[in-house]
């Protein structure tokens, strides 16, 4: 068997016992932490609040254990979608979490490919890049970002439980997203895709050159890299961007004293 094809057998395998683990832990947890759940995806315990951002349950490698799997999932008291791509929007979950409750927020545009889901109307709020929503307990702001969608996508700026988080969504451009980065207080976390131009593949120069130019704009005191493991897209190359973030970890920390960067693995907790 390819070595592929055995690491993609080994997600397969382990995904179910992860994400079983990381609902278990989100929903008893005493204190604010990030699971890394899907490509991009987050679930954030902040205080008393519990948000979901981008969470995937990949059905294509679990299969009929997905709709068990999103079950599980505790209820976010706000599910927040970047953008309508698949690795990012999973029907199936955001039809489990909206039919317990869970508001959903959205791009402008998106909530009719949302009800195609199956999402209640009533569960959904569109929003715009600029906006300021508080939601649930949560204070949100959108932010702009650019990146190959039909429905213009979002990053997203929240805070809950004294705590400030910026993901990114699938941003191509940093000077999309840089100018609107409130500048009051820096992030505890940042989670971002290290592949912010996506100009050729994973390793090339100018992609470590966006990541240093990100960070040096946001200074979080967490970094989270994302988007490093592709599950919901099969292809061997995806494997090299987890690869490439851990050979650039040394060289980012040296260029940013004091940040602490962490490489999750998937349902892995992060303490926040």
């Amino acid at each position: 068997m390819p070595t592929y094809a055995r690491v993609l057998e080994g997600y397969r395998r382990a995904l179910p016992i992860l994400w079983r683990q990381a609902c278990t832990g989100a929903s008893a947890s005493r204190h604010s932490a990030a699971w890394l759940m899907g490509n991009a995806g987050l679930l954030l315990r902040l205080g008393q609040a519990l948000v979901a951002i981008d969470v995937v349950c990949p059905s294509e490698l679990v299969g009929e254990a997905a709709a068990d799997l999103c079950a599980a999932l505790p209820t976010p008291d706000v599910t927040l979608v970047t953008h309508g791509h698949r690795d990012h929007c999973d029907p199936g979950l955001l039809r489990s979490v909206a039919g317990r409750g869970s508001l959903v927020v959205v791009p402008a545009g998106l909530a009719p490919l949302l009800k195609s889901y199956g999402v209640p109307r009533e569960n959904l709020i569109e929003t715009t890049a600029g906006e300021d929503l508080y939601a649930a307990g949560v204070a949100l702001r959108a932010l702009p970002a650019r990146h190959a969608t039909e429905v213009e996508p979002l990053g997203y700026m929240l805070e809950a439980g004294g705590l400030r988080v910026l993901h990114t969504g699938d941003n191509t451009g940093l000077n999309a997203l840089g100018p609107s980065i409130p500048r009051e207080r820096a992030p505890d976390l940042l989670a971002f895709s290290p592949w912010l131009d996506q100009e050729g593949p994973p390793g090339n120069p100018r992609h470590f050159a966006n990541c240093l130019a990100l960070l040096e704009a946001v200074r979080p005191r967490l970094a989270l890299p994302v988007h490093l493991y592709e599950l919901t897209c099969h292809t061997p190359g995806a494997m090299l961007r987890f690869v490439h973030m851990a050979r650039w970890k040394e060289a980012l920390l040296c260029r940013l004293p004091g940040m602490e960067f962490r490489l999750a693995g998937l349902g892995e907790e992060v303490a926040l």
